[in-house]
């Protein structure tokens, strides 16, 4: 008897959910169909700060690549380029980027340089050969190091 209850009860939630499904489906599957599902009103905040998200690191991802190809022209220094990077990084307040800190380097200027170095690197080897790329890491390197040694840190321009 207590089977026979089991399922009757389990038919009767099924049954349930199924019939709101129904109520539901017609609207949820034009949508669909259209590709038009839209997000709950309790979504909706989450998915336009996500947007935002991305619309901010596409801008500053811009950015970054015009600074370095900048500081690879030479119009800009090393230490130019990380305090820029180290704007881009801060702002917005609402988005700011943290990987940077992870960098290995003893304050935040040094980090800053070698986030720099790092985009440079990385984004200059589609623009100018491989060999201009590595002779201009070495210098920007040699720069880095020779700044510490004679400041103990790195001190970038306001």
């Amino acid at each position: 008897m207590a089977g026979l209850i089991r399922l009757v009860t389990g038919l009767a939630v099924m049954a349930a959910a199924l019939g709101g499904l129904d109520s539901a489906w017609p609207t949820w599957m034009d949508d669909v169909s259209r590709g038009q599902l839209r997000p709950s009103d309790e979504s909706a905040p989450v998915i336009a700060a996500r947007e935002r998200e991305h619309d901010v690191i596409a801008e500053r991802t811009a950015a970054r690549h015009k600074l370095v190809r900048r500081l690879a022209a030479g119009e800009i220094t090393l230490f130019e380029a990380a305090a820029r990077f180290g704007e881009l990084n801060r702002t917005p307040a609402d988005v700011p980027d943290r990987g940077w800190r992870m960098i290995e380097g003893n304050c935040d200027g040094e980090k800053l340089c070698r986030q720099v170095i790092i985009w440079a690197e990385a984004n200059l080897r589609t623009e100018v050969s491989a060999e201009r790329v590595e002779a201009l890491c070495r210098s920007w390197q040699k720069a880095l190091d020779g700044h510490i040694a004679r400041n103990g840190r790195v001190v970038l321009p306001e």
